[in-house]
């Protein structure tokens, strides 16, 4: 039986590598580790994370030929999200949508960064 706690690894597509690791260092902190495995950069994480994030290059076309993108969702603190959308915007990135309330529960933001990658925002109530 598949778990979600059996989870180990979000493989992200970028159509701008380059952009994508400045935006995702400047906005979210995470720093590229200095390996080089396959096609893969690899982003560093907290050696108690269950899992690993891995950003690759793409061309031209989308991964999911023309399926909705899996998008991961990150828990954010209340009182610094609107920081967290300056520094995307700043970066280049976008809102695409939110904040979308989910009642009893709080809001979803979706958020755009320059190699195309969606990132869900959730701010619990």
């Amino acid at each position: 039986m598949l778990h979600p706690h059996q989870l180990c690894q979000l493989e992200l597509h970028s159509e701008n590598l380059s952009a994508t690791l400045l935006y995702l260092a400047a906005v979210f902190g995470w720093k590229s580790v200095p390996i080089t495995l396959h096609e893969y950069v690899v982003i560093e994480v907290p050696d108690d994370s269950h899992m690993g994030i891995s950003v690759m290059q793409i061309q031209g076309e989308t991964p999911s030929q023309g399926r909705p993108p899996v998008i991961p969702y990150f828990r954010w603190e209340k009182e610094a999200i609107e920081e967290l959308l300056e520094r995307s915007e700043a970066q280049g990135g976008r809102l695409v949508w939110g904040p979308r309330p989910v009642p009893a529960y709080g809001q979803l933001y979706l958020l755009e960064e320059p190699g195309g990658i969606q990132i869900g925002i959730f701010v619990g109530s």
